[in-house]
């Protein structure tokens, strides 16, 4: 029977709970049925559950944690390695016009260097380094000096010596914290780390319960940028270096998160399982430019390998091209200028080795049998199966035939994929039901909407559940991109629920909030510290036409707003007397006054943020 606007329903409830008048739940059913024809049940609906929220003031410390939000993000599996570099850019910090300024002042210590060391003099352990040098154009022009250019010309100005041996490159860089620095502010690094920070987030949003390892990270830098892009969404955090210093370090940048952080000495040259850390017990291994300058990378990859359980992910930022500049700072370390593949690997070199190491290779990076048929006569046999539901919207209109059909279809399936139009999901969690829900068809061609379906089929219909990251079941095509959904705290609504239903409470706030004035308030006269803050809802009001409003740089309190807030004077005013600051706003008849005047005005309560309706004194 189809209903329309407008049609009388009638709805019969039953309580089940509360069975003591003070009982938190409350147990119900209820039908709806036709007004027209009762037997005509609508609606049924059994237990619902209920719960009362408390009106009483009571001591609160934390969210409450009851209203929550369908958000989506997309799959970070299911991107192509063009969508990936587009939804993961970080388009905030360009590097590239402080690396070409280091690189420039690299080539003119080159350039210095190989004019004052003949090749024949050369000891052999920095021949190959020299030749690297020499095969590189040179241009000359310095550097400017911040942290980064220091680094660079400490080492660069003694080239000569460090290759005479007089000096030990080592005792360069750590001098004053200086590579510490260098990577600190090395635009590219923390641009890198922005990166790092937004792809572990929506791995984080995929599976909010990751055990996650850091190898390697030195002063913290980048742990802090992915720990504030992951707020509580993780399990644990460890992080590991081989410099107890470091340790201290990130203890004290990462006190925030508490116990959710752990801290170990590990040394990648070593066995892990004898460092403290537990094989096959982490969802993600990253790591920010360590893993080449281990002392072997196939160890050390297997190593990082036995560490992530099956379907766990390792994110890692490493260079992949040779530069001056890395040549310049990096190539006499000790370890590194004997390397017959240059300073770093290639995005192709570093596929090759993951592959060999047991890896998938490299998925994504940053730079720069199917049956088919028609439902009437489907069934299949234990097989994986496909449904397009594109045309028409299926459930909404389906026949008791169909209904049939589509019970034997399911019974009968392995799994199945849904395919859709922005149509209602469908729930059962029986059964392996896999959803898939399309732009319209019309925006991308047929072949591409093949290699969509297939890319969803493989991933959450063919892979072995054990291998993947976590196990989806709801897909849907967003800009071209597939996407997965997550239920999430709504704290805006969940904040509203806590304003309306307890006494409201004065917490730590920002004083200046865009598009939200606050005004200075007395809780309860007679006490001091219930003097706090309130939304000032006057000043969301247009200006009158011959106000104006003024933001408040310092305000004059004297003892007779002491006296009134203490509540041994009868008030006569509101809090605040005069006032300076400067003009922010004008009304349309206001001619003798610009915006950024420097004003005094006397008037009452004024310890608010901003002030309308004011007699100005003087300027």
């Amino acid at each position: 029977m189809r209903h329309q606007p407008g049609q009388e329903l009638h709805v019969y409830s039953q309580k089940h709970r509360p069975f003591v008048e003070n009982d938190a739940e409350s147990h119900a059913s209820f039908i709806v049925i036709s007004a027209d024809d009762p037997s005509d049940f609508l609606v049924k609906v059994k237990d619902v559950v209920g719960t009362r929220l408390p009106t009483t003031t009571i001591e609160r410390t934390a969210e409450r944690d009851l209203c929550y939000s369908m958000q989506w993000a997309v799959c970070t599996e299911l991107l192509s390695q063009e969508q990936f570099r587009a939804t993961f850019s970080s388009p905030e910090i360009d590097p590239l016009p402080q690396l070409e300024k280091l690189e420039r002042g690299a080539f003119y210590y080159m350039q210095r260097f190989l004019g004052e060391l003949a090749a024949d003099n050369v000891p052999p352990q920095f021949q190959k380094l020299y030749a690297s040098m020499a095969s590189l154009k040179v241009l000359g022009d310095l550097v400017g000096m911040d942290d980064c250019g220091q680094l660079l010309g400490a080492i660069g100005g003694n080239l000569l010596l460090i290759m005479e041996e007089t000096i030990e490159p080592m005792s360069i860089i750590q001098h004053k914290n200086k590579l510490e620095k260098y990577y600190l502010n090395m635009d590219i690094i923390r641009r890198g780390h922005q990166i790092d920070a937004a792809v572990v987030s929506n791995l984080a949003f995929q599976n909010p319960k990751m055990r996650i390892l850091e190898i390697g990270g030195a002063s913290a830098a980048a742990t802090t940028k992915i720990l504030e892009a992951l707020g509580s969404s993780f399990v644990s955090y460890h992080f590991t270096d081989a410099t107890p210093k470091y340790l201290d370090n990130a203890k004290e940048a990462c006190n925030a998160w508490g116990d959710k952080m752990n801290y170990t000495i590990f040394d990648t040259d070593k066995d892990p399982s004898e460092q403290g850390l537990e094989l096959g017990s982490y969802d993600l291994v990253f790591s920010s430019n360590v893993l080449y300058n281990t002392a072997n990378t196939t160890v050390t990859l297997n190593k990082v390998r036995s560490l992530l359980h099956v379907g766990g992910k390792l994110l890692f930022s490493e260079p992949t091209a040779n530069c001056a500049l890395g040549y310049c700072i990096f190539g006499s370390l000790p370890g590194t200028a004997e390397r017959q593949d240059g300073l770093c690997l290639t995005e192709s070199h570093w596929d090759r080795v993951l592959k060999t190491t047991c890896f998938s290779g490299i998925d994504a990076s940053v730079q720069p049998g199917i049956t088919t048929g028609h439902l009437t006569d489907m069934e299949l046999d234990d097989q994986y199966g496909i449904v397009l539901a594109l045309e028409t919207p299926f459930w909404s209109d389906i026949t008791e035939d169909d209904l049939k059909k589509m019970q034997r279809l399911i019974a009968s399936a392995h799994s199945l994929l849904w395919l859709c139009l922005h149509h209602k999901r469908v729930e059962n969690a029986g059964f392996r039901f896999v959803t898939l829900d399309l732009e319209e068809q019309q925006v991308h061609p047929k072949a591409r909407i093949t290699d969509t379906i297939m890319k969803v089929f493989k991933h959450a219909i063919l892979q072995d559940n054990e291998s993947k990251f976590f196990d989806e079941l709801e897909f849907t095509e967003i800009d071209g991109m597939l996407q997965i959904s997550r239920a999430l705290l709504d704290q805006e609504k969940d904040q509203f629920i806590m304003r309306e239903t307890y006494e409201p409470v004065a917490v730590p706030q920002q004083f200046h909030q865009p598009d939200r004035p606050l005004t200075l308030t007395v809780g309860q006269v007679g006490l001091l510290d219930s003097i706090h803050y309130v939304d000032d809802k006057e000043l969301l009001t247009p200006l009158k036409v011959n106000e104006v409003e003024i933001s408040i740089a310092a305000v004059g309190m004297n003892f007779i707003d002491i006296m009134m807030s203490l509540g041994q004077i009868t008030p006569s005013r509101k809090l605040g007397q005069e006032c300076s600051g400067t003009i922010s706003a004008i009304g349309q008849g206001v001619h003798d006054l610009a915006v950024g005047d420097r004003v005094l005005c006397d008037g009452s309560r004024l310890l608010r943020e901003l002030r309308q309706d004011i007699t100005v004194l003087g300027g």
